[in-house]
């Protein structure tokens, strides 16, 4: 975990700053991947209140705890969400002898083993299914019926989600163009057209999955069904006989204000001179692992000129569409946390932020005038 300021030595002075000019009524805009995306308002913080216990902490913070190899974040080190998701299949992992000491240190509420040595990681083959995280359709995860495969399946790839920054500066520009038209006698003739283009000024990721805690704490998703625990959904989805069932693992970060580090952040550039648009978003990625059964029907769907093919003839996609409505997905959820401040996380990336300062932004604008 990084090493942070204290939060009594810090002071929040960039939430509600402001340039020397006015900004541009432009709005903001939040990627399909956000964090945060809401259609309507700012949402409050989530909290489940399902984490770790203080003396489970204690185990997991004193080192005796092991985190799965995390083979996402691996081929995603090379660039940010921008570069593009890791695509293409997954090395299946070697059988390894079972450790002497691969007890589990101790079961969570929810019955998931928590091991001090790593165990055997599943040999069930698997993809990288863009930016969402990991899926797989390999008939050894359905072919035991106790479920400890698939149990070991979702433990190897319950690595913490991908979270970046996205800070997008842009503007818009009057353009024209000539357009050949025809008036009501077959004359032809050329008309200006004018219209507005959407210019980038900077685009950049910052990465902050380092200050999200390691592990996350795996429970069921319904939360209306007390008591069920993860062997539960399993042994559940095992059990359905759909041709379109799926089991997913959806991986949260909860309790953290990204509303206040996105208004730190804007505020900063802005008494930095920074009056155009701007954007800060918060693009995650590795946040789902999906297992699903293969079958005629699933097969023809997971295929992409399949899927497209649906989508064209509209009949395909809507028996499609109605065949998953009948049916009751299951799942577990994989909750994490940043146990930061938000005003620590910022101060910790101040550095990494830039803008092009005003002068440039009034250059630019004058030179464009004359385009």
């Amino acid at each position: 975990m990084p090493s942070a300021p204290p939060l009594s030595s810090l002071r929040d002075t960039y939430t509600h700053a402001t340039g020397d000019r006015r900004p541009e009524p432009l709005g903001r805009r939040h990627d399909d991947l956000c964090a945060v995306r809401s259609p309507s308002g700012h949402p409050a913080p989530s909290s489940s209140g399902r984490w770790w216990s203080p003396q489970q902490l204690d185990k997991l913070v004193e080192g005796n705890a092991s985190c799965p190899h995390d083979h996402y974040y691996q081929a995603a080190a090379d660039g940010g969400p921008s570069s593009g998701p890791p695509s293409g299949s997954i090395p299946v992992a070697v059988p390894v002898a079972v450790p002497a000491d691969s007890d589990p240190i101790f079961f969570t509420d929810e019955q998931m083993p928590v091991y001090s040595t790593p165990p055997p990681p599943s040999v069930a083959e698997a993809s990288f299914d863009g930016f969402e995280g990991v899926s797989s359709s390999d008939p050894l995860l359905h072919m035991d019926e106790s479920g400890e495969e698939l149990l070991n399946f979702l433990t190897t790839w319950n690595t913490r989600p991908r979270q970046t920054i996205r800070v997008h500066g842009y503007h818009e520009e009057e353009r024209r163009r000539y357009e050949t038209r025809e008036d009501d006698e077959g004359r032809t003739f050329e008309e200006v057209v004018y219209y507005m283009e959407h210019v980038t000024d900077f685009d950049y990721h910052i990465d902050i999955s380092h200050f999200i805690f390691p592990f996350g704490y795996v429970c069921a998703a319904d939360d209306d069904d007390e008591g069920v625990t993860v062997p539960d959904v399993i042994q559940e989805f095992l059990q359905q006989d759909h041709p379109l069932k799926e089991l997913v693992m959806e991986k949260t970060i909860n309790d953290f204000d990204f509303f206040a580090l996105e208004a730190m952040i804007e505020g900063y550039l802005r008494s930095q001179g920074w009056y155009r648009g701007l954007s800060v978003s918060f693009p995650r990625a590795n946040h789902k692992v999906r297992v699903w059964k293969r079958s005629c029907i699933s097969n023809f769907w997971e295929n992409p000129c399949g899927k497209v093919l649906c989508y064209l003839s509209l009949v395909g996609c809507c028996v499609v569409h109605c065949l998953k409505c009948r049916h009751r997905n299951t799942g577990v959820i994989s909750e994490y946390r940043i146990d930061y401040h938000p005003l620590q996380v910022f101060e910790t990336i101040k550095g990494q932020l830039w803008c092009p300062g005003l002068g440039e932004q009034i250059l630019s604008s004058v030179l464009s005038s004359f385009w």
